[in-house]
């Protein structure tokens, strides 16, 4: 393929059947990932770009269709379902030991439920990838390639399935659930790669140490494609998200702040790494001081904006950092 223009999604073989196409796309998909696996050194490779000439709509609403084979193969759960394994009586005496410790009753309710429900919960994207948007992907890297960077031609379709898991405890939750996809992805005879950040060029835990609340993941698994797992503490989550509405949306820049300005997002994300490291071991009035200032921030921050409240759900989660 010459050109990374927008084709239409049978213009390469136009009298193969719909379901000729799906099969050779994963056929094509499997010879990519013996040469190159998931490995970030190789997502400059030129492979991932000839690969666009096996994919098509239908090979991407194929892959969509089976959505629910990834949900039950890593065990997720919606963001209504609940498994609890404690007794009522088991998690009003973990409360109060929590609330002897100097927790608020609030506080301690959240930290409970948090443990005893199942960690896994998700949300995932709600329809197939637009094959226009892949191509385009493709496109961007060429664009980056003019700028002197390197291309990432891989993330075309490191998303082919997405699906976000939110770690509200760094600490416990993110070792847990990489470890479950890690195990769950090699007994499905796929595999794993874990994505860098690209200012640190580090893994969300190195060295036993926390250095980022967000860790993408990306799973190769036999007949499905790549999954991308977004692992992502509730504020980065919520900070990305409002980021996307102001971006597409410009005239909500009047009624809500960029929660980046100021370094906001930086002054949170840096409270609760410390945390997640053990920063305020022993000294829980230094810690309750930086979480002051946190929430008196989010006050200045908002103050200018709308009608200068923090939205219920945005303050829910700071409360609860």
């Amino acid at each position: 393929m010459s050109a990374l223009a927008p084709l239409s999604p049978h213009s390469v073989y136009p009298s193969r059947s719909s379901a000729d196409s799906v099969n050779l796309f994963y056929s094509r998909l499997d010879d990519t990932m013996l040469q190159l696996g998931l490995l970030e050194k190789n997502w400059n490779n030129p492979l991932w770009v000839e690969l666009v000439d096996f994919v098509s709509q239908d090979v991407l609403n194929d892959i969509y269709s089976k959505k629910e084979d990834v949900i039950k193969l890593f065990g997720l759960l919606k963001p209504n379902e609940a498994r609890c394994s404690l007794s009522e009586r088991a998690l009003e005496r973990k409360v109060s030991n929590l609330v002897a410790q100097g927790f608020s009753e609030g506080q301690a309710i959240a930290l409970v439920e948090r443990e005893a429900d199942c960690q896994f919960h998700f949300t995932s994207r709600e329809r197939p990838k637009n094959y226009n948007r892949l191509v385009q992907k493709l496109a961007d890297q060429e664009e980056s390639i003019k700028k002197g960077w390197t291309p990432r031609y891989f993330q075309a379709y490191n998303d082919l399935l997405a699906f976000s898991i939110p770690l509200t405890n760094l600490k416990q939750d993110l070792s847990k659930v990489v470890s479950h996809l890690t195990s769950t992805a090699q007994q499905g005879g796929g595999c794993i790669e874990l994505r860098k950040n690209k200012n640190t060029h580090m893994e969300s835990i190195e060295n036993g140490k926390y250095t980022d609340i967000v860790q993408f993941a990306y799973v190769y698994l036999p007949n499905i494609g790549i999954v991308e797992f977004q692992l992502l503490h509730p504020f980065a989550r919520y900070t990305f998200t409002r980021n996307s509405e102001l971006r597409e949306n410009p005239a909500l820049k009047a009624v809500m702040p960029n929660l980046f300005a100021n370094k906001f997002y930086d002054l949170v994300k840096t409270f609760i790494l410390d945390d997640a490291n053990g920063c305020f071991a022993g000294d829980q009035n230094a810690r309750n001081i930086r979480h002051q200032e946190i929430l008196d921030r989010a006050v200045a921050l908002h103050q200018s904006f709308g009608n200068g409240e923090i939205p219920q759900d945005l303050k829910d989660i700071l409360l609860n950092l």
